[in-house]
């Protein structure tokens, strides 16, 4: 298609090149993690939004079969290029356009380095160039004058400020060839091309918001930047003052979860971000403001970071004092309330869900069994009596006392240095009757479990590769961590030590998955994996 853009991003090279203090399991800057994502499905999922693209992802040779499983869901949206060890940037670039050439026509081309996010979409010969006019000698910029422009290379001494180059671009093809034909090339300065191409064509330089990833400076500003959560609509982080303040339409569950930190006892209180303000509402959003803590999630070191056992031990050891401490606080809920909580609201959700599939998948949740890699599963609705009958079984008076109510690794903030742990974004009630601090403390360890055992977190985070292949019969694989097994048996062992038998948490789990479809209605293949998920963990734990 002659109307095709290529869009070309430029990931070969190490990340320990770029961030000397990081601690993650990958050296491919096309892995490097923002919060829980990967910095390139940023880059992915925003080209994607435009019709008639084709992303292409440059890689070391040394790289591409990490890579490739790494992002096995965008298997048929992305395709790789690997190249060999090159001297600079320019190089790398020159081999991505000669074997894109060799391959299909191409004509119109988007430069993006992997260390920069875009966020919006280039017009034809447009530089795009930081909105932040600083003198930084770390980066290459440029500065604008009356009637030039002056180019100052990354590393060499410029007085002036300037506004960084942000090295994302779009060109054509037979342009680019000719820039990069210069002899006057800085090998590991994209800028210089830049150069180049303004002395053929007349490039408008575009000043644009740059989430760069590609300095330690930069980096964890650009963290902040992307901070989001399920539960808000707006966030927004005073990173001097370290104040986040968060805004949401849906006052009701807002204000449950600001009152359930009010209701806290101490010892239990410090482990949550203080309240700095009072509830307010303005323009039908509710807002707050909390303390801000800068630390990972226990999600991102699960996913990206390379951990010693003994550093996931002393992290698990936090988790038992915070839910030891949470028994202590006894409460009642009626065998109604616990049914209603667990079994009711599934159905709710189960019937919301069904009205969000598309036509493709209308028999995942109308048939009575499930082809999931090869085995056979009973679905849902044949599973209902005994899910009930074993929910019966399962309640306890005794284990009703202070629960967070989604106590799962991506609301768990951890300092790895001080081993300072807080939670963040708790439910506030355990069903519409009993709004508050308690509930059923399984739950709690069902959360856990379904992050660590179900591999909730590899799902939502898009480590997964799926194919339907009838109505009813699905393959699938996860991209797992090295040091899953490790954490899967921690997480037996947290639940052997509280005094449960991990096949009920597990079939608790499962309950969890099946009930938060509709809640992942932004992508369907997801919702679908999350059930899958779910129906394995229910058919496996409902019979013991």
């Amino acid at each position: 298609m002659s109307n095709m853009i290529d869009v070309v991003v430029l990931a070969a090279g190490s990340i320990k090149q770029k961030l000397y203090l990081a601690r993650y399991g990958f050296d491919c800057p096309a892995l490097l993690p923002i919060n829980v994502t990967a910095i390139s499905c940023y880059i992915f999922d925003f080209y994607l939004q435009t019709k008639n693209v084709r992303i292409h992802l440059a890689v070391d040779e040394k790289h591409l079969d990490a890579v490739k499983k790494e992002f096995c869901y965008y298997e048929d949206k992305v395709s790789y290029i690997s190249v060999p060890p090159a001297e600079g940037v320019i190089e790398t670039l020159k081999t991505v356009v000669r074997k894109l050439s060799m391959q299909k026509e191409v004509k119109d081309i988007i430069v993006n380095l992997v260390t920069t996010i875009p966020v919006e979409f280039p017009e034809k010969n447009e530089v795009f160039i930081s909105e932040k006019l600083q003198k930084n000698n770390n980066w290459s910029s440029v500065i604008l004058r009356t009637d030039s422009v002056d180019f100052c290379f990354k590393n060499t001494p410029c007085e002036e400020r300037g506004y960084a180059f942000t090295g994302v671009f779009r060109t054509n093809k037979t342009d680019l060839c000719k820039a990069m034909e210069d002899k006057k090339l800085f090998a590991n300065d994209l800028l210089s091309v830049i150069r180049g191409l303004g002395s053929n064509t007349n490039i408008l330089f575009k000043k644009t918001h740059w989430l760069d990833c590609g300095h330690e400076s930069n980096y964890y500003e650009t963290k902040m930047d992307l901070v989001t959560s399920r539960s808000f609509n707006h966030i927004r982080i005073d990173r001097t003052a370290g104040i986040i303040t968060k805004s949401s339409k849906n006052t009701d569950k807002f204000k449950n979860e600001i009152n359930y930190v009010h209701m806290l006892p101490k010892e239990l209180a410090v482990f949550y971000p203080r309240i700095l303000s009072e509830v307010r509402t303005n323009n039908d959003f509710t807002h707050v403001d909390m303390e801000y803590y800068g630390y990972p999630t226990v999600s991102e070191y699960m996913l990206f970071w390379q951990l010693n056992d003994d550093g996931w031990q002393r992290l698990f050891e936090a988790l038992e004092f915070i839910l030891n401490l949470q028994k202590k606080h006894k409460y009642s809920i009626s065998h109604k309330a616990f049914q209603g909580f667990y079994y009711n609201k599934c159905l709710t959700r189960i019937s919301d869900f069904e009205k969000q599939l598309p036509e493709k998948y209308q028999q995942l949740l109308k048939a009575q069994r499930l082809n999931i890699n090869g085995q056979e599963y009973q679905n849902f609705r044949v599973l209902e009596s005994r899910i009930s009958e074993k929910l019966d079984r399962l309640y306890n008076e005794d284990d009703f006392c202070i629960m967070h109510g989604d106590f799962c690794f991506n609301n768990m903030l951890y300092d790895l240095n001080s081993g300072v742990m807080r939670l963040i974004d708790a439910r506030g009630s355990f069903g519409e009757q009993c709004i508050g601090i308690y509930g059923d403390f399984k739950y709690d360890i069902a959360k856990l479990a379904h992050s660590v055992i179900g591999y909730y977190d590899y799902i939502v985070n898009y480590k997964f590769y799926l194919r339907q292949l009838s109505d009813t019969k699905f393959v699938y694989s996860i991209n797992l961590r090295p040091w899953q097994d490790f954490l899967c048996q921690q997480t037996n062992s947290l639940i052997k030590q509280q005094g449960y038998n991990p096949d009920d948490i597990l079939f608790l789990a499962g309950l969890i998955f099946v009930s938060i479809c509709p809640l992942h209605s932004d992508n369907t293949e997801k919702q679908v994996m999350i059930y899958l998920k779910g129906i394995q963990l229910l058919n496996d734990f409902v019979g013991s």
